[in-house]
């Protein structure tokens, strides 16, 4: 039997399970490892199937701490408080062993929303552009995000639908835990095609740790 029965579930019970936990007080944590309560959302593999959460397989680990530390202490809350409730059970030394859990895990290959669908090329190449290369009044995505600075978050192979949630979450101020409001002022001139573009590029485009970033690979 599967140490995570939960993953034997329908998507559709898994997506209302989700949206269920946000009272903390319905998960019994008894006899769970801190990552397993994570698991409910995000995988136990790290590769969520819904795409509202993040796929948290091999992402920085420094990054994941940062981000629930910022979830747990409102700076962060544009989930409609969801994480919030659920890390108020967190115990000393919980954060650090999920987040190592996550981040050893091997990544994703793609985002799974468009694997089944014809390769939008305009669409594609509109997005490695803006991300590889931005444009006058756009800085490079790929300037922060392949620096291999540990703190920033991998992009590659990320649902597509919640890529696009964040830009648009940061471009008008939902989410602003970004250092020195760095994420907000570069995507505040994003167009909408933009922003659907670098969030359809990202998610097709495959992860892999060695190497710095998705430009050098293509």
């Amino acid at each position: 039997m599967s140490k995570f029965p939960f993953l034997q579930l329908p998507l559709v019970a898994l997506a209302l399970l989700g949206g269920a936990i946000g009272n903390a007080g319905m998960i019994d944590k008894k006899g769970m490892a801190p990552w397993e309560t994570c698991a409910l959302c995000h995988g136990a593999n790290g590769i969520s199937h819904v795409n509202k959460f993040p796929k948290l397989a091999g992402q920085n680990e420094a990054y994941i701490v940062r981000q629930v530390l910022d979830f747990s202490t409102g700076r962060r809350n544009n989930d409609n408080g969801q994480m919030r409730s659920i890390l108020a059970e967190l115990e000393p030394g919980e954060l650090e062993r999920a987040a190592s859990y996550f981040a050893q895990l091997p990544p994703s290959e793609a985002g799974l929303e468009d694997l089944d669908a014809p390769l939008d090329s305009r669409r594609y190449k509109l997005g490695r552009s803006t991300f590889c290369t931005g444009r006058d009044d756009v800085p490079a995505c790929v300037g922060c995000h392949g620096s291999g600075d540990p703190s920033m978050p991998w992009l590659d192979a990320q649902h597509r639908q919640y890529l696009r949630k964040q830009i648009i979450d940061f471009r008008e101020g939902a989410r602003n835990n970004d250092k020195g409001m760095a994420m907000q002022k570069a995507v505040r001139k994003l167009t909408e095609e933009e922003v659907e573009a670098v969030a359809y590029y990202l998610s097709l485009t495959r992860f892999e740790r060695e190497k710095t970033n998705s430009c050098a690979l293509q």
